[in-house]
């Protein structure tokens, strides 16, 4: 049913016959159908003409505000997606995104993830973090690590962060674009210096110190432990132990030989 206008409500209300009509429309609506006291109609209903016209004002002007209503819902949504996710140490967890994309998280890790209507930001804080992004290209999705903004559109992609603010960005499938989080005083555009854009099967690793670089991943090895499994391949016996140890409250310590 069409709302009326106000000046044409007060002539249709008049007629007595409509009323029920009206109401019974009103009540088909699927608009305003699931937001009825039925009950509170029904008692309306029982006190004749004035009892109708009531109770066909009380849902007109419920059909009036419902788009303010609907207006402040991501407002809403936001405070409700804003939120931290993390795992303990041995632990690693799957989660669904409000938007469908996932996360997986590694040992010890921590994301911060707050979603707008037009950004889906995520902050990894502490630890290791798997994204396989939903598309949506007019909702970016991006990953704040250490001093390197990710910015993804339906991709695959693992990011590390390691000691002092060193860091790393390897890429599944897709494509993302990896820039500084600071711009140099007098950039502009995309003219930015260390923003590198990654094609799969690269990583791009930012060191806490010296220039950061981009090498070509072993994608099996650095997501084994999404398959519950670590592997090494002609690592020194002291970084493969040094990997080991995220996983375990008890530490292991490599020996003379």
């Amino acid at each position: 049913i069409d709302r009326p206008t106000a000046a044409g409500s007060v002539l249709w209300w008049d007629r007595a016959d409509d009323l029920e009509v009206a109401l019974a429309a009103v009540l088909a609506d699927p608009r305003l159908s699931p937001h009825i006291d039925r009950a509170r109609v029904a008692r309306w209903r029982n006190r004749g003409l004035a009892g109708l016209a009531v109770a066909i004002s009380a849902m007109i002007a419920l059909f009036a505000i419902l788009p303010a209503i609907r207006a402040l819902a991501p407002q809403q949504e936001v405070a409700a997606t804003a939120h931290r996710l993390a795992t303990r140490v041995g632990e690693k967890r799957v989660l669904k995104l409000p938007d469908g994309s996932l996360v997986t998280l590694d040992t010890n890790s921590l994301v911060e993830v707050r979603y707008t209507r037009g950004l889906r930001d995520v902050r990894l804080l502490a630890g290791q973090a798997f994204f396989k992004v939903a598309k949506n290209p007019a909702r970016p999705f991006v990953v704040t690590a250490a001093d390197r903004r990710i910015t993804a559109v339906g991709t695959a992609f693992d990011v590390r962060l390691g000691d002092k603010g060193a860091m790393s960005v390897m890429l599944v499938e897709g494509r993302v674009v990896v820039e500084p989080t600071r711009r140099p005083e007098g950039a502009t555009g995309v003219d930015i210096a260390g923003r590198e854009e990654l094609a799969p099967g690269e990583r791009l690793v930012v060191p806490a110190r010296g220039a950061a670089r981009i090498v070509v991943a072993d994608v099996e090895r650095s997501t084994s432990w999404q398959r519950g499994k670590l592997i090494f391949r002609d690592e020194p016996m002291t970084d493969a132990i040094a990997e080991l140890n995220r996983y375990t409250e008890v530490k292991l310590v490599s020996g003379d030989p």
